[in-house]
C-alpha cells in the first residue's frame, strides 16, 4: 500500500448510485477489495522463514504476485481522478480530496503515533511533535509510502486530467509503449549492473496511475493474451530474483516490465471477475467491505503485529499454514476495527468538515 489505496477516497468520482442514478460499478470495489487483501497478504509473508530455498522462493513467489496491490492501486485511483471534470474544477477536487483522504490519514496518524509510542507516554508537547513529524515524512518509511506518493500525485490532477482524460489512440499507445520501453531498459540494464541515466518523467507508479483513464480502452480485445502471459509473469519475476539477477531494490516489484504487465493483466482479470458478480446479496457484501477498505489499509500493520505475536513459533511447514491463517486473521480484525472508527471518528469529523464548508461558502456568498 502499499497500500492504498485504490485513490482510498470515500468520495470517488465513480458515485454512479448517486446524482447520476445509475448503479454503481462493483467491478471496481472487486479491485479495491482484492488489492486491499493483497497488500495484507504481502505484510503477511513475515511468517515464513526465508532462510530455506522453499521459503525464500515462497516469499519472492508471493512478492512478485502480491505487490500488484500497488500498481493496482494506482491504476484505480488514475482511472477516477483523471478525469476532464477534475481539469475543470480544480477548488471542488482539492476539497474532495481533503475530505476523502486528509482526514481519515491525519486521524489515523495520530492514533498510529499513540500506537508507536506505547505504553509510554512522553507528554503532550513530545507527542506532538512526534505526530507532526511522523505527518510531515516520519511514516514515510513504513507501509504509509503510499499516501504521501498519492497525494504527490493527486495535487497535480487538476493540471494532468486535460491532457491524459482527452488523449487519442496513437498517444495512448505512444504513451504506454515509451514506458514500456524505459522499464525494459532500466530493468535489465541494471539488472547487468549497468547504470542507466536516462528517465522518462512518468516514471514508478506515476505510470499506472497516469494509464488509468484508458488502459481498459487500450487493452480491450487482448485480455485472454495478458491473462495467459501472467503466470510467466509471476515466474520469471522469481526466477530473476532468486538467480540474483534482480532484486525488490533494484525495481523487481515496480519498475519492471513484468510487474507492470503483470498488474495490467491482474487488473483487467478482477474486472472480468467483478462483473460476474450478479447477487444482490455478494453487491452488498463487496460494496460494504470497499467503503472501508481505506482504513482497512491504515490499520492493518499494527493489527498484524498483535495476531502474529498471539500465534504460536513458525518454523518449517507450519509457517506456510499460518501465512494464510494470518492475513485472513488480520483483515476479518482490521475490518471490524475499520468500522468503528469509521462510525466513531471519521465520519463525524467529514460531516464537521462539511458543516464548516458549508458556512465559509455561505459568508462567501454573503
Amino acid at each position: 500500500m502499499a497500500t492504498g489505496m485504490t485513490s482510498p477516497d470515500r468520495t470517488r468520482p465513480d458515485e454512479m448510485a448517486r446524482g447520476r442514478g445509475r448503479e454503481r460499478d462493483v467491478r471496481y470495489d472487486v479491485v479495491r477489495i482484492v488489492a486491499m487483501t493483497f497488500v495484507v497478504a504481502v505484510h503477511a509473508l513475515m511468517v515464513i522463514d526465508a532462510g530455506t530455498p522453499f521459503g525464500n522462493a515462497y516469499v519472492v513467489f508471493g512478492q512478485a504476485v502480491f505487490y500488484t496491490c500497488n500498481a493496482l492501486f494506482f491504476i484505480l485511483s488514475g482511472r477516477f481522478n483523471l478525469t476532464h471534470r477534475n481539469g475543470e474544477m480544480p477548488g471542488r477536487f482539492y476539497l474532495k480530496k481533503a475530505r476523502g483522504i486528509l482526514i481519515p490519514v491525519l486521524i489515523l496518524f495520530l492514533l498510529r503515533t499513540a500506537y508507536n509510542l506505547w505504553p509510554q507516554f512522553p507528554g503532550l508537547r513530545a507527542f506532538g511533535v512526534a505526530y507532526v513529524k511522523n505527518v510531515l515524512g516520519a511514516f514515510a518509511g513504513t507501509e504509509y509510502w503510499f499516501i504521501y506518493t498519492l497525494v504527490s500525485l493527486l495535487v497535480v490532477v487538476p493540471f494532468l486530467a486535460p491532457a491524459f482524460s482527452r488523449f487519442d489512440r496513437k498517444r495512448q499507445d505512444l504513451f504506454i509503449g515509451i514506458g514500456f520501453a524505459w522499464f525494459t531498459a532500466l530493468f535489465f540494464l541494471t539488472g547487468r549492473g549497468i547504470a542507466f541515466s536516462w528517465t522518462y518523467l512518468f516514471t514508478g507508479f506515476a505510470f499506472p496511475f497516469c494509464i488509468g483513464p484508458f488502459v481498459e480502452e487500450r487493452f480491450k480485445g487482448r485480455e485472454r493474451v495478458l491473462w495467459l502471459a501472467m503466470p510467466l509473469c509471476a515466474v520469471t519475476t522469481t526466477w530473476l530474483v532468486l538467480s540474483g539477477f534482480t532484486s525488490q531494490a533494484l525495481g523487481a516489484f515496480d519498475n519492471s516490465p513484468l510487474y507492470m504487465l503483470l498488474s495490467i493483466g491482474m487488473y483487467l482479470a478482477l474486472l472480468d471477475l467483478g462483473g460476474r458478480v450478479r447477487g444482490t446479496t455478494a453487491r452488498r457484501a463487496i460494496l460494504f467491505v470497499a467503503k472501508h477498505s481505506f482504513t482497512v489499509y491504515l490499520v492493518h500493520l499494527p493489527v498484524m503485529h498483535v495476531l502474529r505475536a498471539l500465534m504460536p513459533a513458525a518454523p518449517g511447514v507450519l509457517g506456510y499454514a499460518l501465512h494464510p491463517l494470518l492475513a485472513l486473521g488480520t483483515i476479518l480484525v482490521s475490518l471490524a476495527v475499520a468500522i468503528v472508527l469509521d462510525a466513531a471518528l471519521i465520519r463525524p469529523a467529514q460531516r464537521l468538515f462539511d458543516v464548516a464548508m458549508s458556512r465559509l461558502t455561505v459568508r462567501r456568498a454573503g
